[in-house]
């Protein structure tokens, strides 16, 4: 997730905790924007800048996950 937080912005985590859902979001029509709608920016910080430039600059240059 991007956004700012704490005055800098940052590419963060997105966490959710999946007992804090509903039950109709443990049901299997659930679909992955739902969990995305649910999550938390709580998690590791993999890049952090004190303006949105600053971010798009270490976002050309970082090495992203294969994940991603």
């Amino acid at each position: 997730m991007v956004l700012e937080q704490d005055g800098k912005f940052r590419i963060r985590q997105l966490m959710t905790d999946p007992y804090s859902l509903s039950p109709r979001a443990r049901s299997p029509s659930w679909m992955p924007a739902h969990h995305y709608l649910a999550g938390v920016p709580t998690g590791v910080i993999y890049a952090e800048a004190d303006t949105p430039d600053e971010l798009a600059e270490i976002m050309r240059t970082m090495q992203w996950p294969d994940t991603w």
